[in-house]
């Protein structure tokens, strides 16, 4: 009572009330039942990962793809462009690219704008982003590669990889694939 947080009994009240020449009454007033308190625990909404896809761009429709045909430039090197999209709308951040030829390939010149080649995996070459943009394709960087031409039917097979802050773990073993089919440059 002294805190003033209860009432003092309603028969004193009322005892007092008559005293005073009140001719009003005073209610035991209604017990107050405080809920039990609730945890609430709040959760970070879970951020998406972003998806990207690796592959080849192709000028002619100006899209990424996975399987393209180019005409020899010398005998037996080609000219692709290299490049990779956002496909699931969630920007990437401080990423990086990397690619990987078959041993029967080589890599003519290096890809401008790539990392220095690493002596340790020849056919391996890397490039690095620090934000890719959803639904937009990263700049095409051409690539000169050497195609065996003992083959039955030149190709050459590039293995694509990808990770970012914000990527799934890549999965070394299911690389994108990217198929690139040599044909005799017209005259040859």
């Amino acid at each position: 009572m002294l805190a003033g947080i209860e009432y003092p009994p309603a028969a004193w009240m009322n005892d007092r009330l008559r005293q005073l020449g009140e001719n009003w009454t005073f209610g035991e007033p209604p017990a107050i039942k405080a809920p039990a308190p609730q945890i609430i625990q709040q959760m970070a909404p879970e951020q998406k990962q972003t998806e990207i896809q690796v592959g080849l761009y192709d000028p002619e429709p100006d899209k990424l793809v996975t399987e393209i045909t180019v005409p020899l430039q010398d005998g037996f090197t080609v000219e692709v462009y290299l490049t990779a999209k956002v496909t699931n709308g969630v920007t990437a951040k401080n990423g990086a690219l990397w690619y990987r030829i078959p041993d029967a390939c080589g890599w003519a010149k290096e890809p401008e704008g790539f990392d220095p080649k690493i002596e340790t995996k020849p056919k391996d070459r890397e490039r690095h982003f620090q934000q890719l943009l959803a639904g937009a394709n990263l700049n095409p960087t051409k690539a000169t590669i050497a195609i065996p031409m003992f083959l039955k039917s030149p190709s050459c097979v590039i293995a694509g990889f990808y990770s970012c802050d914000n990527c799934p773990v890549p999965d070394l073993t299911k690389p994108q694939m990217s198929v690139v089919h040599a044909i005799p440059a017209k005259g040859q």
